[in-house]
């Protein structure tokens, strides 16, 4: 199984490379939103085509230590600098509609509730083609999992990483109730937490409410709606051309894929596990199509640098509306729209699995 996303070393050793065909996944091709899902033989043999086109394989940064400072260094066209502000202190700026903890709480909700009915629907033998090595089963005894994971920090406060449970041996209706118990779980441990919590977490929660609480309710929301999804194209089939399973985004406020795409670039790929390298320094621009939204994301040999909006001259710009992107950044659908060189599109594809 692949290590969790807050403690796992998945870039040590890794391998990826170029895919022929479509941006976007492959059919089968998801990534667990925690980092704690399917093996990691599920994402398929990579090859190394990538690298003679500046980008490197994931993991080899080229005998730099890969949590080294991001200096000033210019390399090519463009200056591997950090930001003058970082995502989270820009936060307010990007989104127009900075979401409170009560909010990621209500969807977390709604996004429990339909993932389990969802699954009931597709049965616990269904495969789960957004995460080719999965069934049903395996997708509740997983999010349940990660759900009792998370109330564990909030209940007791933990003041350091520990180790992701494994899920009940249990199956078909008696595997659905512990499902749904888990999930009742997690809300009731977090509506009643009070906000002053103090808790291990594995990046910091934004603006308007910088704490534990705010983290681990709003990394919940995140991980049970690309799960919901998961168990909707269980239930629905693979969808055809990488179209989200019906009724997804349409039910998703767009300031909560805008949100989740933001946790994804500034927090998942701010920390030194990303994997998202490129030899000499490249630019990647990611756009929503229907919010005021927009990030640069700096890649070279060390973790990407993302920043809210559109400074400089992009290499590759990917660009959807944004419950489309969302997923599409999930690795659960073809990227909307691509910009540039599509060999940034790949690498992300490759590269982004959060392990």
């Amino acid at each position: 199984m692949a290590q969790d996303a807050s403690s796992g070393d998945a870039a040590s050793g890794a391998r990826s490379g170029r895919v022929r065909g479509a941006v976007g996944p492959r059919p089968g091709r998801g990534r667990a939103a925690s980092g704690v899902g399917p093996p990691a033989r599920a994402h398929g043999p990579r090859s190394r085509r990538g690298a003679g086109r500046g980008l490197r394989p994931p993991g080899d940064t080229g005998g730099r230590d890969p949590a080294a400072g991001r200096g000033g260094k210019l390399s090519g066209r463009h200056r591997v600098a950090a930001p003058e502000r970082t995502c989270v202190e820009a936060y307010p700026v990007l989104h127009t509609h900075p979401m409170e903890t009560a909010e990621f709480l209500d969807i977390l909700d709604r996004e429990g509730r339909l993932l389990a009915d969802a699954a009931e629907a597709a049965g616990p033998d269904a495969k789960v083609p957004t995460c080719p090595d999965w069934q049903v089963r395996d997708l509740l005894r997983h999010t349940g999992a990660v759900h009792l994971w998370a109330a564990g920090y909030v209940a007791e406060q933990h003041p350091s990483p520990r180790p992701l449970g494994d899920g009940p041996a249990l199956d078909g209706a008696e595997l659905l109730e512990w499902y749904r118990d888990s999930h009742r779980r997690l809300m009731s441990t977090l509506a009643a937490a009070p906000h002053d919590i103090t808790a291990w977490t594995f990046f910091p929660a934004p603006p308007p409410s910088p704490s534990p609480l705010a983290f681990w309710t709003r990394r919940q929301a995140h991980e049970t709606a690309v799960h919901r999804y998961d168990a909707e194209t269980a239930r629905d089939g693979d969808p055809v051309a990488g179209e989200p399973a019906a009724g997804f985004t349409a039910g998703l406020p767009v300031e909560f894929a805008v949100d989740g795409i933001d946790e994804l670039l500034c927090g998942f790929h701010g920390r030194p596990k990303s994997r998202v390298r490129t030899i000499e320094p490249r630019l990647l621009r990611v756009r929503t199509t229907d919010a005021d939204a927009v990030w640069t994301v700096r890649l070279s040999t060390e973790p990407p640098v993302t920043a809210p909006g559109a400074a400089g001259s992009a290499d590759a710009e990917l660009a959807g509306p944004a419950g489309q992107l969302y997923l599409a950044l999930w690795n659960r659908i073809p990227v909307p729209q691509v910009t540039g060189d599509a060999a940034l599109a790949e690498l992300w594809q490759e590269a982004s699995a959060i392990g």
